[in-house]
């Protein structure tokens, strides 16, 4: 009887302690397990934001030039001086630099040939013969006109010519060059993608098998083994990540080196091209040079031949006619040009057409036409340059309006006025122009700004600490968690996502997630997919 007593006893303590070793073995794997932070999937409202800093820069300089020969009587501005719109800063005397005499040569000239052609008239009325004769004469200049057209685009043409020879062989020379630095990378960058998909091919399988054999003995050596195996193929499956890491930035670092080269060769023949294309358009009609030539001698022909048609005085006094008609118009510009000219010699003041800073002033008394006289740089707006990501840029609209974020006070407005090919990274990045204006613009001043776009609704809305990225593409874990009676057991899932907005905080996204699944947005060790995990305090 007492040794029965003893027999129970023993039992009890032995499953009791069982027990114990149970529970505290589930505690103890679970402390062994990565902890993550995770956040709910939710519908929400993103508002993108797109940033950029840099330093205001003077605005544009604009010359005033001398329009004939002359001197400087007086200054009434310095270099470094404000000034408003209309302000005086010089005085010249405009003197003839032989422009004056020349035309009033001309039209002297113009009037003897006109009573010439008085005296010596004798006209008539044929409206048909002078008809058929302006016809021809017409036809004639049309086709002189043509021709020297014809000898422009021919010379022009033989200049983009050999401009697009060089052009095409300095791209064949980027594109050697590009491929001989970028093409390697690429077969690596491919070959650790193919890798990394048969390591989640095994992992996968290795998964299955562990799940396997845990659901039949999760004590027994198989199941060990199963999850030794399975150990190992999420490392490789981790180193697999890594490499294509790796190469796709060795990739992506090689193409930023060498693709400006070869865009830019690119862009050069495009644009030899495209000029081509246009001179086409320009000269349309002109571009064969035997048509044109041909044009003029029978225009010609033509004409020799109605003149040997004319024998009698009165064509020739319709002729007459023409003719002096011609000279009146001649004459009558002549004479308004000379009246223009002699208007401006003598005094005279130069003004200032907006406000602005003098850069600099004319330092010698005298000058020459065309000759710079000052140059004003405006202090009506003021320009910051700042680079962005090319994702940025697409959103943004010349003429939107952004946020002066470190400017208290207000006073100044800035407005996006143009976006630009970013100089030292094209193929990643635009340059963003905006112009800076107000009470409290000026140049030199550091400014941080932002474009706040139109806010959208969304499905789906995860943190931007959610988002991970490799070669695949952007994903998410999602951490499933199933309750058993020896407790909870979470893991994490990849997802597969599309990006679709992105604002500072937040990213609304599109994949197999619902609003009531939860991601991992901070992790103690780098996740994989089915990892088991624990959740932080």
């Amino acid at each position: 009887m007492k040794q029965r007593t003893w027999v129970k006893k023993a039992a009890v303590v032995f499953f009791a302690m069982m027990l114990l070793l149970t529970f505290f073995s589930g505690t103890i794997r679970n402390w062994t397990l990565p902890q993550v932070t995770t956040k709910p999937v939710t519908a929400g409202a993103i508002t993108p934001v797109v940033s950029g800093a840099g330093l205001t820069e003077a605005g544009a300089m604009t010359e005033l030039t001398a329009q004939h020969k002359g001197t400087v009587l007086a200054r009434f501005a310095a270099p470094g001086e404000a000034v408003k719109a209309g302000n005086v800063i010089l005085k010249l005397e405009y003197r003839d630099d032989g422009s004056l005499a020349a035309k009033q040569a001309e039209l002297e000239q113009q009037e003897k040939a006109y009573a010439e052609a008085v005296l010596n008239a004798s006209l008539t009325s044929d409206a048909s013969a002078w008809t058929e004769y302006q016809i021809m004469r017409n036809n004639l200049e049309d086709a002189k006109q043509r021709q020297a057209r014809c000898e422009e685009y021919t010379e022009k043409r033989n200049a983009l010519n050999e401009q697009l020879s060089a052009a095409n062989d300095s791209l064949l020379q980027a594109q050697d060059a590009y491929h001989a630095a970028v093409d390697a990378a690429a077969a690596e960058a491919d070959t650790a993608r193919e890798d990394l998909l048969a390591a989640q091919r095994k992992q996968e399988n290795a998964q299955a098998n562990y799940n396997y054999q845990a659901s039949v003995n999760p004590e027994s050596e198989a199941c060990a083994d199963a999850r030794a195996a399975l150990d190992a193929a999420n490392a490789a499956v981790l180193a697999s990540q890594n490499r294509c890491y790796e190469a796709d930035t060795l990739l992506q670092e090689l193409v930023s080196q060498h693709k400006p080269a070869l865009d830019a060769a690119q862009q050069d023949a495009e644009s030899l091209n495209a000029q081509i294309s246009a001179l086409e358009m320009e000269y349309v009609g002109c571009t064969d040079e035997t048509a044109c030539e041909n044009a003029v001698l029978s225009a010609k022909s033509a004409l020799a031949a109605y003149y040997e048609r004319q024998q009698n005085a009165a064509i020739q006094d319709e002729l007459t006619a023409a003719r002096l008609a011609e000279l009146e118009t001649r004459i009558g510009k002549t004479r308004q040009e000379l009246a223009e000219l002699e208007a401006k010699l003598g005094e005279t003041d130069v003004c200032v057409a907006s406000d602005g800073i003098i850069g600099s002033l004319l330092e010698s008394d005298s000058f020459e036409a065309g000759e710079t006289l000052a140059c004003l740089q405006s202090t009506e707006a003021f320009t910051l340059r700042c680079s962005v990501p090319l994702v940025d840029a697409a959103l943004l609209t010349v003429g939107d309006e952004a946020r002066i974020t470190n400017q208290s006070g207000g006073g100044s407005k800035a407005v996006l006025t143009a976006i630009e090919a970013d100089q030292t990274d094209p193929a990643n990045r635009k340059t963003l122009c905006f112009a800076i204006t107000g009470s409290n613009a000026a140049p030199g001043q550091y400014l941080t700004l932002t474009v706040a776009l139109k806010t959208t609704k969304h499905d789906l809305v995860v943190p931007n600490a959610a988002l991970y990225k490799d070669s695949i593409g952007s994903f998410v874990y999602a951490v499933e968690t199933k309750t058993t009676p020896l407790g909870s057991r979470s893991k994490v899932r990849r997802v597969d996502v599309e990006l679709i907005r992105q604002d500072d905080s937040y990213s609304a996204i599109s994949g197999e997630l619902t609003a009531r699944d939860y991601v991992v947005i901070l992790s103690s060790v780098p996740l994989s997919d089915g990892q088991a995990v624990r959740f932080g305090d």
